[in-house]
């Protein structure tokens, strides 16, 4: 049995942070404690979530009847973000 949290806590690792790093998650803490088997065709809990850092955004992977946790950058190399630039678009009278 594991759980979504324990999940989490080993794609961090895996990532240098640990669960202090975490600045924000979209799921209770609760929702991620509860126990599940991680094999293939057994029942699962809901695993969405986003969970993020100051370095990384963590997000749940299911795929092939395996459920890991895994992250991408939330910062680009060069330090800007990296969401989609917003224009403003102007009427013109």
């Amino acid at each position: 049995m594991i759980t979504l949290m324990q999940l989490l806590r080993a794609g961090m690792v895996a990532q240098g942070e640990d669960l202090g790093n975490l600045i924000g998650i979209t799921s209770k803490p609760d929702e991620l404690d509860v126990p599940f088997d991680n094999r293939k065709g057994c029942r699962r809990p809901n695993s969405k979530f986003t969970a993020w850092s100051h370095r990384r955004v963590y997000f749940p992977v299911d795929s092939n009847g395996e459920l890991w946790v895994d992250s991408v950058p939330r910062l680009a190399s060069s330090g800007e973000s990296t969401a989609p630039k917003c224009y403003v678009f102007e009427e013109t009278p």
